[in-house]
């Protein structure tokens, strides 16, 4: 009898895309993002891009006026696509780690994997993860706060 050997055959997994830039003076932003997310996506044969999202001109920490952004979620929760991926984890948002939790813990129930360009996927399951997320987020929401702070004290 003669064996032939079969070949394991990933699924094919639907990709939403999510690009942002906090300001409209930021005009190379959503270029550059482009630029390093689709030789990332090329890299995975298996991944078939089925949306994208862009909010443009709004702030990582007001998640209320990220239209596209609430958008892609209820997509991502109704079973529209299995992977979301952007640049890097600010481009998702700037959130303290309870908005975080808000944002991330459905994605998760439904089976969501988020990647980035510059990290790859997050582990939101298991709490080495979710520590590293909510770390990588804290620090990009102080970040902003603090440059935030900076520009109001230096224009008084």
């Amino acid at each position: 009898m003669v064996r032939t050997a079969t070949k394991t055959r990933k699924k094919t997994m639907r990709v939403a895309v999510y690009y942002r830039m906090s300001t409209r003076k930021q005009d190379t932003s959503i270029a550059r993002q482009i630029s390093a997310v689709e030789p990332y996506l090329k890299k995975n044969p298996h991944y078939k891009v089925v949306a994208t999202y862009q909010d443009l001109g709004v702030s990582g920490d007001h998640t209320e006026k990220r239209v596209q952004f609430k958008a892609m979620i209820d997509a991502a929760v109704a079973g529209d696509f299995d992977v979301i991926v952007a640049f890097d984890q600010s481009r998702l948002g700037r959130f303290d780690s309870i908005d975080m939790g808000r944002y991330y813990a459905p994605l998760r129930d439904a089976g969501i994997i988020i990647e980035t360009v510059t990290d790859g996927p997050m582990d939101l399951h298991t709490l080495g993860g979710r520590i590293v997320a909510a770390v990588e987020s804290e620090a990009k929401n102080d970040l902003v706060r603090r440059n935030s702070q900076a520009t109001v004290t230096g224009q008084t």
